[in-house]
């Protein structure tokens, strides 16, 4: 491709930390249709998850901490470190030669995928008959 010299920093943008407040406060960065406070404005709103997501990822952690769900979580984890820019990941990142060249910001979607599943999880367990009611209590707590 023609473009890939163009490409070739591309491995260094990242999301800054403070943006991370968007998972669960969807307009704290402004809104489009009025003033745009955040300068990578698309990519703060794609990081909306919402409160009840969050909290229903939480609760699958908590409730029935299993060995798939922790791996999910892991690897959302570090995709969102990828996101953000957290050392070391973009400098190894320049050495891999498809990588270094994508946006990495759109692991965002990643990022949400797993905290879906995690959600889907949770809301399986706090609906289910059966429910360990000392790990409930913990998941409301927190």
């Amino acid at each position: 491709s023609g473009d890939v010299d163009n490409r070739e920093t591309f491995w260094e943008i990242a999301v800054p930390r403070r943006y991370l407040l968007g998972f669960a406060l969807y307009d704290y960065w402004g809104r489009a249709t009025h003033i745009a406070l955040a300068p990578d404005f698309t990519q703060v709103r794609a990081m909306y998850a919402g409160a009840l997501p969050l909290a229903l990822g939480a609760a699958a952690l908590i409730v029935r901490p299993t060995a798939m769900r922790i791996g999910v979580a892991a690897f959302g984890a570090l995709m969102l470190a990828v996101v953000l820019g957290v050392w070391p990941l973009p400098e190894l990142s320049s050495y891999l030669p498809i990588v270094k060249t994508t946006l990495h910001i759109r692991l965002t979607i990643v990022v949400m995928l797993c905290l879906a599943l995690l959600a889907g999880w949770g809301l399986d367990d706090l609906t289910a008959e059966h429910v360990p009611r000392r790990n409930v209590l913990l998941a409301v707590a927190g």
